[in-house]
């Protein structure tokens, strides 16, 4: 899905802008739709930010959803929140097919594919920015710039893989190199590679509410990701099954992706670029079970102690291995934690970020 970005911000967890970029030229193209409402200044937008989401209560806060707005006319916005920072972007919508009358609605936009596309986006972004999480250097920024600068110029994002950008840089096209007239090189592998070898990683994150009560059904959605590495000879086509492909309801994939417009194909046949990257997000909320079911007692025994029991469960149908299962218990509106003393079962419990999970 190709998108084109108007602007992006990097918010602190006060709403204060730490970064911004702003694409004229989206922004031109934008100004002769219906729907075109002009962006204001960056500190407008803080105090909009601050009012419409970090003010809000945690069960109103729309920063758990990718879509949202910041004024009657200021929308849609793709959201991420990740190590203390709000990702924040707003895509043209001019391939988009938009209501009339124009409103807001989170059902409507969310479903549209330059959403998607720029939430995929902004989800690359927290990638690179991982690395420079916590203290986030002032090399950070700049770094951050040239990202943006090489990923998506003029607003369209291209490559948005941090190790692709990074390895086209110090190794840029070698003009030696001869290609044969009938071997076409795609934009995303300007270098041809030699070997045999695929790797595959398979990621899935569930988000569940489970009631253990007869009286009420639970509730979950599942996000997942294909991420691969391939080390091919040459730039051949390659093919990947997807099994029970009716279950997916959303599916973004990169631009490698031949036949990318078929919604919930049964198939990807890709041209895969050089360094490792994310051939496909999907979701999926027709699951016939929870994948895994978790239960826990959190009992307070004094003012900055507690005693916790948590118990999980795979499903019974979840016949597919896995490397490994990762829970986060996260304890908000505390402080962090000072000390811990468990004994898991199975497995091993550490500290998470700022130790606050």
């Amino acid at each position: 899905v190709m998108v084109s970005i108007r602007a992006l911000w990097l918010l602190n967890r006060h709403g204060n802008v730490v970064f911004s970029r702003r694409f004229p030229t989206v922004e031109n193209r934008a100004k002769a739709f219906e729907w075109y409402y002009p962006l204001p200044c960056d500190a407008e937008i803080s105090h909009l930010f601050v009012e419409k989401i970090i003010k809000k209560r945690d069960d109103e806060r729309p920063d758990t959803y990718p879509v949202t707005c910041l004024g009657d006319n200021l929308w849609p916005f793709a959201l991420v929140k990740r190590y203390d920072l709000y990702f924040l972007a707003i895509p043209s919508l001019d391939s988009d097919p938009i209501p009339i009358p124009l409103k807001f609605s989170t059902e409507l936009f969310i479903a549209l594919p330059s959403i998607t596309a720029t939430f995929s986006l902004l989800e690359d972004l927290t990638d690179f920015v991982s690395t420079y999480a916590p203290k986030f250097e002032p090399v950070f920024l700049a770094e951050l710039q040239f990202l943006i600068s090489e990923a998506m110029p003029f607003g369209s994002p291209i490559d948005t893989d941090i190790n692709n950008i990074k390895h086209f840089h110090k190794n840029p096209f070698p003009a030696s190199e001869i290609i044969s007239s009938n071997q076409q090189r795609p934009t995303w592998r300007p270098i041809l590679s030699k070997g045999k070898k695929i790797d595959i990683i398979v990621r899935e994150e569930v988000r569940a509410v489970q009631y253990d009560s007869p009286s009420f059904k639970d509730v979950w959605e599942v996000f997942g990701s294909v991420s691969l590495k391939c080390e091919v000879e040459g730039s051949p086509a390659v093919s990947i099954s997807i099994n029970n492909s009716n279950l997916i309801q959303t599916l973004n994939v990169h631009p490698c992706v031949i036949g990318s417009e078929i919604p919930t194909p049964s198939k990807l046949t890709f041209l895969p670029p050089l360094n490792s990257f994310c051939l496909a997000r999907y979701t999926s909320t027709s699951l016939p079970c929870c994948p895994i079911r978790g239960y826990y007692q959190m009992k307070e025994i004094g003012p900055i102690k507690i005693t916790l029991l948590m118990q999980l469960k795979l499903d019974s149908l979840l016949t597919v291995p896995f490397d490994y299962c990762e829970v986060h218990f996260p304890f908000k509106n505390r402080g962090p934690i000072s000390n811990m003393e468990i004994s898991p079962s199975a497995g091993s419990v550490a500290y998470g970020a700022q130790r606050r999970s």
